[in-house]
């Protein structure tokens, strides 16, 4: 008898076409991971210069996160101002050099939004923007004399002291960040400087040079 012929086998269904992922909001905790592992050697041109244009379209189009246009032309612009020349490229290189220093720090420093460590809730009535940054340098030439500091007069200005006076400004100036100022004065991490090195390094302090102490440059 003839062998019955087998049966069709059915043609597979064609997959689904993959529809696009819903954007994932970064909020700021995973903002500093987002950053880190950017796949940033899959960005630009073949030279290796990327464009704002291009920085945004991986960040929001292809990784699908949702981070405002503002907040990445922030982060773009501290990268691209680092060979000095603020052209609108960065380079995957000037990146990887960028990323492997940023810190949580940094980055609140940058945005503008330092928060309380012990209560994440509540924002510092001491904003690290341009205008916090230059009110400190101003108060720290102007209104903190070595004598104002030295209530002993042993000729030395204490680390304890120079902490107490930014204390007590009811600015909410974090800790770390009034370690980060002591220690650039202090350079030989003696615990106290004297008058004339207190008083000169003062006068050698401008805005800029601030700014990059408490971002840790």
């Amino acid at each position: 008898e003839p062998e019955p012929e087998p049966e069709p086998v059915p043609e597979p269904e064609p997959e689904p076409e993959p529809s696009p992922s819903p954007e994932q909001k970064v909020d700021d905790s995973s903002l500093l991971s987002m950053l880190k592992t950017l796949p940033y050697k899959k960005m630009g041109n073949d030279d290796g210069r990327i464009s704002f244009d291009q920085f945004k379209h991986k960040v929001r189009n292809e990784l699908g996160l949702n981070i405002d246009e503002q907040t990445l032309k922030i982060i773009f612009d501290d990268i691209d101002k680092m060979d000095g020349n603020m052209d609108g490229y960065i380079t995957r290189e000037q990146y990887k050099e960028w990323v492997d220093k940023l810190n949580s720090l940094h980055l609140d420093v940058l945005l503008g939004r330092l928060k309380n460590a012990e209560n994440q809730k509540k924002e510092w009535s001491f904003s690290f923007n341009q205008a916090g940054v230059n009110f400190l340098c101003q108060h720290l030439k102007q209104n903190t004399s070595a004598q104002q500091l030295d209530a002993t007069n042993s000729g030395y200005v204490q680390k304890e002291a120079f902490a107490t006076h930014l204390t007590e400004l009811n600015r909410q100036i974090p800790n770390m960040v009034v370690d980060k100022i002591w220690a650039s004065v202090d350079q030989g991490h003696a615990g106290k400087i004297s008058h004339g090195q207190y008083e000169e390094y003062m006068k050698q302090l401008s805005t800029d040079k601030l700014k990059d102490v408490i971002l840790g440059y």
